[in-house]
């Protein structure tokens, strides 16, 4: 399957919960992964729909939580040279007040639609430095992965009597960077990936893995390499497998293993990169 034909199913698949997610206290659980949930499947599931409500919960923390809006994939996909992909995204107390922040919810949307602009600043919303993603994203977690390395950008581009400039790095890091989680539901630790490998939902993660590696771009296994190996098949040969996902924090002049360093730096060294940023 080609990235492009992979993509584009992805996007049609999760239109299907656009409708949904106008309604705050709508479930966001996929319609096709509905149709999946045998009563032993169901045990995996939370419908817990506040914070409060959750921290009170004495069930498993593994749970997922599908009144939170999924996150299979972040980034501009068609762009990104870097993929991180790790197990599903960490439920926090302020995930479930997302939905109460329009512009946190037109930004997912855009996501899930991969409907970016050319010249779109922070593609990667994770890294984008707005109050709202500061508030209820996953700016503080994401940002201090590559704190150090836009650092280390700025500080190399000053040596070369460049104007460095933090937030303009940022900006292309978000530009080179892309995540998708195989599990699109919000848990509190680490879900049974085992009972829940036949969902619709994480077929689609995998089909789109497989399709990015494929293209030949950089496939970061950040988390649960076993599980990854097991639904990618020989198609994780290509991937690159790094031992913690605390390694993405490191610089570009820190031992990486260098591939994630490498990967970036390339990016961000691309003269069209660099023209589009500049509007040159």
């Amino acid at each position: 399957m080609s990235f492009e034909h992979a993509l584009q199913k992805c996007v049609d698949f999760w239109s299907k919960i656009a409708p949904a997610s106008e309604n705050p206290s709508a479930s966001l659980l996929h319609p096709d992964d509905v149709k999946f949930l045998t009563p032993r499947l169901k045990r995996h599931f939370s419908d817990t729909s506040t914070a409060i409500s959750y921290l009170r919960d004495r069930v498993k923390k593994s749970k997922l939580h599908f009144m939170v809006p999924p996150e299979p994939y972040s980034g501009d996909l068609r762009q990104a040279k870097v993929i991180v992909v790790q197990i599903n995204p960490k439920l926090s107390e302020l995930a479930f007040t997302r939905r109460l922040a329009p512009s946190y919810m037109a930004a997912w949307r855009r996501t899930l639609g991969q409907d970016f602009n050319v010249n779109e600043s922070f593609p990667f919303e994770p890294l984008n430095p707005t109050a709202t993603n500061i508030a209820y994203g996953g700016f503080t977690w994401w940002h201090g992965k590559f704190r150090r390395f836009v650092n280390d950008v700025c500080s190399s581009e000053a040596e070369l009597h460049r104007r460095p400039d933090y937030l303009d790095t940022l900006s292309r890091v978000s530009r080179t960077l892309a995540a998708v989680d195989l599990v699109p539901y919000f848990s509190g630790s680490k879900p049974s990936l085992k009972a829940l490998s036949n969902l619709p939902s994480v077929q689609q993660s995998v089909q789109l893995v497989k399709a990015l590696i494929a293209d030949g771009r950089k496939v970061l296994v950040a988390t649960a390499h076993a599980e990854w190996k097991g639904v990618l098949g020989d198609a994780h040969e290509n991937a690159l497998f790094i031992k913690t996902v605390r390694t993405i924090r490191a610089g570009s002049t820190s031992d990486i293993g260098t591939h994630l360093a490498e990967s970036l730096a390339d990016g961000l060294q691309d003269p069209s990169l660099r023209a589009q940023q500049r509007g040159t």
